[in-house]
């Protein structure tokens, strides 16, 4: 049985699995083809679980892959999710080759200037951004900067690509986003800047269509920027802590928002409201929706990584 058999579609939520980890887990991943989740921990290691086993009592590790000096801090699959990519604290990015288990490349970078990844449409670059609020892409082979693009001199600590591959955002401690245009040939690596936040931005995503990008900060705050405008069209209030990450839906017109709250929220983007609060054990650094929308995965400081299915 998989863990898209056990949903009942009702907006409640119900606690299908806690796992225990051995420190805080900034960053969790489903893989594209639903069938690995991927965990990264301060303790220096990425744990990857088959998403099959995970409906079962005794959830078996696929594999762990460690290395890093220093912590992670992000994992994002290439969009095929036959790749892993790896950021740690110690500036160094690692891409594993998931079906197989090894390590295929790694991309040494500037201190603190690898901290958020995004893979392009193709899966075969990487954007890497971090201090000093360059977006440099690699050739996850070759290892060969390709093309480098620029912001303002602060620390990006957010990166999204949309998916029809047309926008890359970035955002930074300054509150701060930037819109590239990918396929603007006229004005090519040249941002749009929107001041949205207070405070420092920490994850942002795109509605499906790519018409709308979703931007959370520790100043408590969701933004809703429309991308044919390039104006914030809401502003929607209800955590009560830093708000960390958020992830859209994969089919329906519905968000999550994580916090420092110790809560995940469900939004509705038309009604624009939040329609359901999962209480949760500890102050929560990511969470992710399962490649089917059935399943939430949910990384906690405590290092408890919660799955939550509809019930």
């Amino acid at each position: 049985m998989g863990i898209k058999d056990l949903y009942i579609p009702l907006e409640m939520y119900k606690i299908l699995k806690e796992i225990p980890l051995n420190d805080c887990i900034t960053s969790v991943a489903f893989s594209g083809r639903g069938d690995y989740l991927a965990a990264g921990t301060l303790d220096e290691r990425v744990t990857l679980w088959d998403t099959k086993s995970l409906a079962e009592k005794d959830s078996v590790k696929s594999a762990e892959f460690d290395g890093h000096k220093l912590g992670v801090i992000d994992v994002r699959f290439n969009p095929s999710g036959s790749r892993l990519a790896v950021a740690s604290m110690d500036s160094v990015v690692k891409i594993w080759n998931v079906d197989e288990g090894g390590l295929m490349s790694e991309i040494g970078c500037n201190p603190f200037e690898a901290w958020r990844l995004e893979f392009t449409s193709n899966g075969r670059e990487i954007f890497v951004t971090g201090d000093g609020g360059k977006i440099v892409k690699y050739d996850i082979e070759t290892k060969e900067s390709l093309e480098t693009l620029k912001t303002v001199d602060a620390f990006n600590s957010a990166i999204a690509l949309s998916r029809n591959g047309r926008w890359l955002a970035t955002a930074n401690n300054l509150g701060l986003v930037f819109l590239f245009n990918l396929e603007d040939r006229e004005h090519p690596g040249t941002p749009i800047k929107h001041e949205v936040h207070s405070k420092m931005i920490r994850s942002l995503c795109f509605t499906a269509d790519a018409k709308r990008l979703i931007i959370v900060s520790d100043d408590q705050h969701i933004s809703l920027l429309d991308i044919a405008s390039n104006k914030p069209v809401q502003s929607l209030t209800g955590h009560k802590g830093n708000i960390n990450s958020v992830d859209i839906h994969p089919t329906e017109n519905k968000f999550i928002t994580a916090s420092f709250d110790q809560t995940i929220r469900v939004w509705d983007i038309d009604s624009k409201q939040s329609i359901h609060t999962i209480p949760c054990s500890d102050n929560i650094w990511s969470a992710k929706y399962s490649n089917d929308g059935r399943t939430i995965a949910a990384g906690a400081e405590n290092g408890i990584l919660s799955l939550y299915s509809q019930k």
